[in-house]
């Protein structure tokens, strides 16, 4: 769509995805509301307004925290989900990257392994998972990180074996002609280029770990440790009784923590992902643009003989900046052009 064109039943669609938010957000609005009444008023009208009697301010907020220890299993909660997430982030996108630089047999058979993993349902192997991770000791924090790493590989490998597809390999060969190790150019060239990605696998798979239910409450020691999820469970007593006001105000302190994250995390995508995407549609001229500027470094290392060390650590640097201002310069020509093309437009 040329920049500057309106949308045609713009005022239509914004009422539409209006109430689509308004609905989509109402639950979480209707938590929070109750988790400032009485446990009665609560049961007996859920919608309406705390007021009066039915007001008791932070008093379920207190007694979810003092029955539920929430302090302690929010602890917990938070290590398995930063450990889950660095580890299914630095494992896959390792992963992916081989499996697409390779491209042989053995990386296609692990490239469908993983597409396998996303198709089995957990519940044909959560029975026996309990019982391996019991054997393995893997019923701690720790181990957990491990058994979520097996869950969410499939997934972060399909994401990021199609985003590395999209980064042209001759800027890794430029680096690796300067010298710059494998780790190094994984690191600084190829992580870069695929951080928007790389968040959205984050927001992703720390929204499942941090609200999962079912996989801590097999795999842990719950005589040690629990997570949120688990720990809100409990507020549940005999009967068929349940603390509906601390369950309210707990789940309400649980869902802080993710959203915070994902407002953190969307605004960096937001930022990045016209870059990337910029580079995916123009990779033929910033493979021959790579190449082109690659020339005359490899013409003075041909006359030179070897480098030294720090000399080709000085030149990996110099190369990455030269490369990244020629993209940069690109994408701004291409939004003059683009932004000129929208004016003469409006003029017609």
């Amino acid at each position: 769509m040329i920049s500057g064109e309106k949308v045609k039943h713009g005022g239509l669609w914004t009422v539409l995805f209006s109430l689509v938010s308004l609905a989509w957000i109402f639950p979480i609005v209707l938590v929070i509301i109750n988790s400032f009444k009485q446990k009665a008023y609560i049961s007996r009208n859920a919608f309406s307004i705390p007021a009066g009697k039915a007001f008791v301010g932070l008093e379920n907020y207190t007694r979810g925290i003092e029955t539920t220890n929430f302090f302690a299993s929010f602890g917990w909660t938070l290590l398995i989900t930063v450990g889950s997430v660095i580890l299914i982030l630095v494992c896959t996108s390792m992963c992916a990257w081989w499996i697409v630089r390779v491209n042989n047999w053995a990386a296609k058979l692990l490239y469908t392994l993983f597409l396998f993993n996303m198709i089995v349902p957990f519940q044909m192997v959560m029975f026996t998972l309990s019982k391996l991770a019991d054997m393995l000791k893997l019923n701690t924090p720790w181990g957990l990180c491990i058994v979520y790493l097996g869950f969410g590989a499939g997934l972060a490998v399909f994401i990021f074996t199609g985003v590395v597809k999209g980064i042209p390999q001759s800027l890794e060969e430029s680096a690796m002609i300067d010298g710059a190790s494998v780790p190094r150019i994984f690191f600084q060239i190829v992580v870069p280029i695929m951080k928007p990605s790389i968040v959205s696998v984050a927001i992703l798979q720390a929204m499942w770990i941090w609200n999962d239910y079912l996989l801590p409450y097999l795999t842990l020691d719950l005589g040690k440790y629990k997570t949120i999820s688990v720990a809100i469970q409990y507020l549940k007593g005999g009967y068929g009784s349940v603390d509906m006001g601390a369950m309210m105000a707990c789940l309400v302190m649980a869902i802080i923590p993710i959203i915070v994250f994902y407002l953190i995390c969307q605004k960096h995508i937001v930022q990045v992902m016209l870059v990337q995407s910029r580079m995916i549609e123009d990779r033929s001229l910033w493979t021959v643009q790579c190449a082109v500027h690659a020339q005359p470094e490899r013409g003075r290392q041909a006359r030179s003989g070897s480098i030294e060390p720090g000399r080709k650590a000085g030149l990996f640097h110099i190369r990455i900046r030269k490369l990244l201002h020629i993209f940069a310069e690109h994408v701004l020509e291409n939004r003059h052009v683009n932004h000129n093309h929208g004016a003469v437009a409006q003029n017609e």
